[in-house]
């Protein structure tokens, strides 16, 4: 504890000096609850007359500041669930009360370097590596800087020296603003989710919600931000691009993100940026998307990352009605199509997924002669994580225009896509042919996948608006138990969302 010879001249100062000595020190003293011991104190000093007081005046140059300047950074994020120091919150609040019942010390040489140390190293430095992240600024939790912000005022109030201090220390910084008439930077500041956002730049909802979704796969993004990019071109980088949109969206306090550059890097077929006054369909971009980062990720060791991610295989299958061979041809993809147009639901799409029809006079290879061949199509292979598209824009032959089919369609939480697969269809095959089949009860369990995500499109064909409702997965989650829960990406917005209302 800290070592101060305090005057005990009456009770008051042999309490003061009680206490002192038992303000909490060691690695972890900022979770001790410790509050109402600091209320006690500045209290104390709040009561002592001044004459007694003026005694004290000098553990505040050899004690309070000292402690102040040398206190370890404990708070380490901005989440509800992040550690709060609350010893720093004491020697500010006894700062506070030191400064203000003693003006004189406000006078101090040493005042100086405690402005500049809690305007910048408590409050407003930034990191400049990410292993700086948790450590700056020292003061991170809404009552810890609070008290920075009051004590700054304190030194400040009456004091011309002391306010043309720290008027030098926010001049830079606001320079940016003082044109921008009814600025409030609590706007501009990450949502109360710990999520960031991404700016809508004219018509890039498509973009945002999509590239929401892919941030929030653990597994995609660390692999993502883990390359590095051997382009040389980092403004027209498509990977370097996404590497820094990535890496803003997970350690940005900021309420959004502009994705301009990120824009700029995406070329169309022609070469050009990305337009972002003309909207795309998403699954055409999701493709085009996945494509062209597969492509960057070739010469790297996370070359397939893609694939490996959400990269399913279909087969389009001919079997022979009379001796069950199956001639197959595979299909990669990155997402299965499902219609729901006439469909009441997920299941009755994937039904008709798997239906196929029937042909006649197919030549059999096997067989070598004509016969009635069954076509139909199945899921061959898929990678932990499923991406279903609805198919919810259709072609009116009649008007010739596009339409969006605003049709009911029904999906659960949880889905087991194993009948609608090839492992499936082949077991069904072998039990009408008497061929006695052991299909593991975990072979089947792999194709159980749980809802993570679902993309909304509100508007018609021609026009319209998309965001994301997407699950926090635990590996994202900074507390176990909301894990669970469910957030809303709109563009420059994240909200939670109840689930049950989806």
């Amino acid at each position: 504890s800290p070592s101060v010879s305090l005057p005990k001249t009456d009770l008051l100062s042999h309490m003061l000096s009680l206490l002192w000595q038992s303000i909490p020190t060691g690695a972890d003293s900022h979770l001790i609850p410790c509050t109402p011991f600091f209320d006690l104190l500045c209290g104390l000093l709040s009561l002592i007359s001044a004459d007694i007081l003026d005694r004290y005046s000098s553990i505040v140059e050899d004690n309070v500041l000292p402690a102040l300047f040398e206190r370890p950074v404990h708070e380490t994020g901005y989440g509800a669930n992040d550690p709060e120091d609350r010893v720093m919150q004491g020697y500010l609040r006894i700062a506070l009360v030191l400064f203000t019942r003693m003006p004189p010390l406000k006078n101090l040489p040493i005042v100086e370097k405690l402005i500049k140390y809690l305007f910048d190293t408590c409050l407003f430095a930034v990191p400049e590596q990410e292993s700086d992240y948790n450590l700056i600024p020292k003061c991170k939790k809404d009552q810890t800087r609070s008290a920075v912000f009051a004590l700054l005022y304190a030194l400040c109030e009456k004091n011309d020296r002391n306010l043309h201090c720290l008027l030098n220390q926010l001049a830079p910084r606001v320079k940016q603003y003082v044109r921008q008439f009814g600025y409030d930077p609590m706007l501009e500041s990450k949502s109360s989710t710990g999520y960031v956002g991404m700016k809508n730049l004219g018509c890039t909802c498509y973009m945002n919600a999509l590239i929401q979704q892919l941030f929030m796969i653990p597994n995609l993004r660390n692999n993502i931000l883990s390359v590095d990019d051997p382009d040389p071109d980092r403004v027209n980088s498509l990977l370097y691009q996404l590497q820094i949109l990535f890496s803003f969206l997970a350690l940005s306090e900021k309420r959004y993100f502009d994705p301009s550059a990120f824009c700029f890097s995406y070329k169309d077929y022609e070469g050009n940026p990305t337009n972002v006054y003309v909207q795309m369909d998403a699954d055409e971009f999701f493709n085009m998307f996945c494509d062209r980062i597969e492509e960057r990720l070739k010469s790297t060791p996370q070359s397939g990352l893609v694939s490996n991610t959400f990269g399913l295989v279909t087969s389009n299958r001919l079997t022979c009605e009379s001796c069950g061979h199956v001639k197959e041809n595979e299909e990669n993809s990155y997402a299965l199509s499902l219609q729901v147009k006439g469909k009441k639901g997920l299941f009755e799409s994937l039904e008709q997924f798997i239906q196929g029809e029937t042909i006649d006079d197919f030549l059999c290879e096997n067989c070598n002669k004509k016969v009635t061949t069954l076509k139909r199509q199945c899921i061959k292979r898929t990678q932990d994580t499923l991406i279903l598209h609805l198919k919810r824009f259709d072609f009116d032959f009649t008007t010739f225009q596009n339409v969006k089919v605003n049709d009911y369609f029904e999906f659960p939480a949880s889905v087991n896509i194993y009948p609608y697969t090839a492992d499936a269809l082949d077991a069904s095959a072998h039990r009408n042919q008497g061929i006695i089949a052991n299909q593991s009860s975990d072979q089947q369990e792999g194709y159980q996948f749980e809802l993570s995500g679902v993309l909304i499109h509100a508007g018609t064909a021609e026009s319209g608006h998309y965001y994301s409702f997407i699950r926090e997965s635990s590996s994202n989650s900074t507390n176990q138990q909301s894990a669970s829960r469910w957030l809303e990406f709109n563009d420059s917005e994240v909200l939670p969302f109840d689930f049950n209302s989806l």
